[in-house]
């Protein structure tokens, strides 16, 4: 008579590995549609020397915490760097909050460096996914130039 739960049990367990498999497929698909639009995103900061792009694309609140001046020496900073020679690829890391990818908020973090004709750059962003939304947590920009001191600029977003 106790030997008839084992095939419930065992058909119980299937089922909770394929609900399992089946959310994590799910949400690192959505990671991955929008990773591209992220890269772009990214990609046309470091070309136009300009913060903008992830400005626009992230929350006010996300850069709250820079004020004015740094603003200014980060674009003295940029045009004293000259022209974008060459944008190294962009290395990324997944991590995730929870072992259930229903209850799971994952984190993106890309690293890149670009070399421009009077110096480089390298920037930190890190992406937040959490309901199926994704916005920039963390952006850490530091550029080394010849004729100007290094700067870096971080800016992180309060979490809500």
């Amino acid at each position: 008579m106790k030997y008839r739960a084992f095939p419930l049990l065992f058909t119980a367990l299937l089922i909770l590995l394929l609900v399992y498999s089946v959310g994590r497929f799910l949400n690192r698909q959505s990671i991955t549609d929008t990773h591209d639009e992220i890269l772009a995103i990214i990609r046309s900061s470091m070309e136009a020397k300009s913060a903008a792009p992830i400005i626009n694309a992230a929350d006010e609140e996300l850069f709250a915490t820079v004020d004015a001046e740094t603003y200014y020496n980060l674009f003295m900073a940029l045009e004293g760097a000259g022209e974008l020679q060459s944008l190294n690829d962009i290395s990324y890391e997944v991590s995730s909050s929870h072992w259930w990818p229903w209850l799971a908020d994952y984190q993106v973090q890309y690293q890149l460096s670009a070399q421009y004709s009077r110096g480089s750059a390298d920037a930190v962003v890190t992406v937040l996914w959490h309901d199926g939304q994704w916005g920039f947590s963390h952006v850490e920009l530091a550029i080394h130039t010849a004729i100007a001191k290094s700067i870096t600029v971080v800016a992180t977003a309060q979490p809500t």
